[in-house]
């Protein structure tokens, strides 16, 4: 799946994707407005993963849940949490 199907939606502020394989974001890709963003066994490349996460794609991007159900594992990104965005 392109996640550009989700770009329309300018007023989009949270996304949930659940067994997707995500094909690579084209340049200029931006959900302006997502603040945040649930991942439960999503089959994408790191470098897809990389782009979505970066400052100019997501500038307001706040929250992010990672679930792996084969291995129980949730690992939860609250917005008090650091990690380092480039743009």
């Amino acid at each position: 799946m392109a996640f550009e199907a989700y770009a329309p939606s300018d007023n989009l502020r949270s996304l949930s994707l659940q067994y997707y394989h995500l094909d690579a974001i084209s340049a200029g890709f931006t959900l302006p407005h997502l603040e945040a963003l649930s991942i439960n066994e999503v089959f994408a490349s790191t470098e897809t993963f990389r782009d979505i996460l970066r400052l100019r794609s997501t500038p307001h991007f706040r929250k992010l849940s990672l679930i792996d159900n084969v291995c129980g594992l949730a690992t939860y990104c609250p917005a008090s949490y650091s990690f380092q965005r480039h743009s």
